[in-house]
């Protein structure tokens, strides 16, 4: 039992608040986390709070919780992924400085993102997303971006 618990969560986080998942791995429940690791109000949720959340308010924000779908090709190959600066990670993923499944396939068109204003929602998104059938990821795309064009240069002009 113990073997099967990651490194990251040590004796000291097991404290009767978490979850299995399916291949044994832990996870954290949100006000869990930000108890454990303190995460800070985003300036985000600030914006949030104040009446002013809209798209263009939370791109400001260089360290914003995301989830995001890069495609090799309309209908190709999908890649689901989370981080907390888009515009870094989507540019480690198109100019292949990471080696891996993205560099491997030329998965590198960002084709639907979701901002979020905590990680621990971002992660439980992404893991959601990644355990659906490949038709609903598809239908999500065609949702938010019907043409699947590149989103790179709406997330990039932004953050300048």
């Amino acid at each position: 039992m113990a073997a099967a618990t990651p490194r990251l969560l040590g004796p000291r986080f097991r404290g009767g608040n978490e979850k299995r998942g399916r291949e044994g791995s832990l996870l954290v429940f949100p006000a869990k986390a930000r108890r454990i690791f303190g995460w800070p109000l985003l300036q985000a949720e600030r914006y949030n709070r104040a009446g002013l959340g809209n798209r263009a308010a939370i791109m400001t924000c260089p360290y914003q919780p995301a989830v995001y779908l890069l495609a090799s090709r309309r209908n190709g190959t999908l890649y689901t992924g989370v981080t907390s600066n888009l515009v870094q990670r989507v540019w480690q993923h198109r100019n292949g400085v990471i080696a891996g499944f993205t560099a491997r396939y030329q998965v590198n068109q960002l084709v639907w993102y979701e901002f979020h204003t905590e990680m621990t929602v971002a992660i439980g998104r992404e893991l959601a997303i990644k355990r659906w059938r490949r038709s609903w990821k598809l239908q999500l795309i065609e949702r938010f971006n019907p043409g699947w064009r590149d989103l790179w240069a709406e997330i990039s002009r932004d953050s300048v």
